[in-house]
């Protein structure tokens, strides 16, 4: 009689030790800590957010901004004014707006969107056969820089982490085992949404068509008229309201910021390419006073804060002839989005760490599922680290520490 309740409750305990629910406890925990460190409440909204005001313009009507907002990144054209970033990330907003007004949980935001993004990367990587592929998931998301956006709403933040989650979601979709014609039209469709988060994200087009043919056995010729239509009515969308207010179907905005304005070489150029190299390269340094310190402005050494690029870099001698072609381009595509990053004016301003390079891990993570990469003792000492560090440079950034 004995046996059997001890039975029950040994398969109860197995249950609580189930490996989804050890990194749910966790990711509540985490943020559980992060927002008590930061005295944030859960429902909080943070006031760096023109994508709400745009939302609250759609809702009465109108696409222009009623006055300005000297705090906020706005576009001025025509004697009006403009929210300049891509118009997506709004869209939650406009659901959310009847509710809460101009006051959107948009911390608690970013933290779903972190948390789906992280679900989508443990997916993505499940063609990793090896418990550890679960430290790289978690070295992407909770251990890079996407952490410290995570628990903050301003507007640069949120774009950032809607684009990782959905070009996370268009590569799980087009990696499915049984790769319908409805997975495809729905991967592409999620990476035009992204692109109406971070338009550099158009970059991965290529590689996803080059995926299709090989995956589908359809010549190029065969796959663009079939599946080219819905994120070309995407992109109808956005450049019919990008004309409709700068007069450019590829204006989304920026070109008129202020800062951009007075720029004598504009947003983007060539010659901003070796500083902002240099810049991702800055190492932190330590004060005998308030100890260990980072370059506040404009990035540091991009691996030390985002160490899924070296679990990368160690992955690349496990390259697979099978994808020759395709990793060739997917490493191509990763040095036109980098030196497109670089050519901007700034990398990203005040922050911790570089978080511009969050844009490209979803593509790293594509790499290592699609060569089935073995995972290893290494790449969980890294995901600790990357935890760790980001916890630190979180509480750094935020809580102001010198």
């Amino acid at each position: 009689m004995s046996r059997f309740p001890l039975s029950q409750w040994w398969q109860s305990q197995r249950i609580l030790l189930a490996p989804w629910l050890v990194f749910a406890w966790a990711i509540v925990l985490l943020y559980f800590f992060l927002y008590a460190a930061l005295q944030q409440p859960w429902l909080s909204h943070n006031g760096w957010d023109s994508y709400v005001l745009q939302a609250a313009a759609w809702w009465h009507g109108k696409i222009a901004l009623d006055h300005d907002y000297s705090y906020l990144e706005l576009a001025y054209f025509n004697q009006n004014i403009f929210v300049s970033f891509p118009p997506v990330p709004t869209v939650p907003h406009f659901f959310l707006y009847p509710i809460f007004g101009e006051n959107t949980p948009n911390n608690l935001m970013n933290t779903v969107y972190a948390v789906i993004a992280f679900l989508l990367a443990v997916r993505l990587l499940r063609g990793i056969y090896d418990w550890s592929r679960h430290a790289i998931a978690i070295c992407a998301v909770f251990g890079s820089n996407a952490l410290v956006l995570s628990v903050c709403g301003g507007v640069w933040f949120q774009a950032q982490l809607l684009a990782m989650l959905l070009t996370l979601l268009s590569f799980v979709l087009l990696c499915s085992e049984k790769l319908r014609p409805s997975r495809i039209h729905l991967s592409l469709l999620a990476l035009a949404l992204a692109v109406g988060c971070r338009p550099l994200t158009l970059v991965y087009f290529p590689l996803l068509a080059l995926l299709i043919v090989q995956r589908t056995g359809l010549s190029l010729c065969q796959v663009a008229p079939r599946f080219v239509w819905l994120p070309a009515a995407v992109g109808g969308i956005y450049a019919i309201y990008n004309y409709v207010r700068f007069d450019n179907p590829l204006e989304f905005g920026h070109t008129y910021l202020p800062e951009f304005q007075q720029a004598v070489l504009g947003q983007f150029n060539w010659r901003y390419i070796p500083e902002n190299f240099l810049k991702s390269w800055q190492l932190p340094y330590w004060t005998e006073k308030n100890g260990l310190s980072f370059p506040r402005f404009n990035g540091m050494l991009f691996f030390l804060v985002n160490p899924i690029f070296v679990i990368f870099v160690l992955k690349l001698p496990q390259w697979k002839a099978r994808w020759t072609l395709i990793n060739v381009v997917l490493l191509l595509t990763l040095l036109l989005h980098a030196l497109a990053t670089f050519a901007h004016k700034t990398m990203g301003g005040w922050q911790f760490g570089n978080r511009y390079f969050v844009d490209f891990i979803p593509v790293l993570l594509l790499f290592m599922r699609l060569n089935r990469v073995k995972a290893n003792l290494i790449d969980v000492l890294l995901c600790v680290f990357g935890v760790a560090i980001n916890i630190y440079g979180t509480l750094w950034l935020f809580l102001e520490w010198p």
